[in-house]
């Protein structure tokens, strides 16, 4: 009946939302436990090669779309971890913009089983 396929569509919506949220939280340990570790020398800013090695690490993570030209376009302004923590305020700000976000998560994907629930790409 209508009311039956309503509900398992609301139901459904919840199990999206959840993925969504698990995503996100993987996601986001990873990507501070690659931050902390691109800074090297520990001074607090990224380097070129500090930058190329944490992109790489961005580029592997299968459970998202990384936009890099607009992770780019962050540090542009400044190579400071500050500039990097704000990839990380974009990822749990729903209000950015969707032309702004460096990171899309691949909700469906997981779900659907297209892809595993692990976040980096295995070769």
């Amino acid at each position: 009946s209508v009311e039956e396929f309503c509900g398992l569509l609301k139901e459904h919506e919840k199990i999206n939302e959840k993925i969504r949220k698990n995503i996100q939280t993987q996601v986001l340990h990873q990507l501070m436990n690659e931050v902390m570790k691109a800074d090297r020398d520990g001074d607090g800013e990224l380097g070129i090669a500090e930058i190329k090695m944490l992109k790489y690490y961005m580029k592997s993570m299968q459970s998202v779309i990384f936009h890099e030209d607009r992770f780019d376009a962050i540090l542009m302004k400044d190579q400071s971890m500050k500039s990097v923590m704000q990839v990380v305020r974009n990822l749990l700000d729903d209000d950015v913009p969707e032309h702004e976000k460096v990171f899309e998560l691949k909700v469906a994907d997981v779900a659907s089983g297209k892809i595993k629930s692990g976040i980096f790409k295995t070769p």
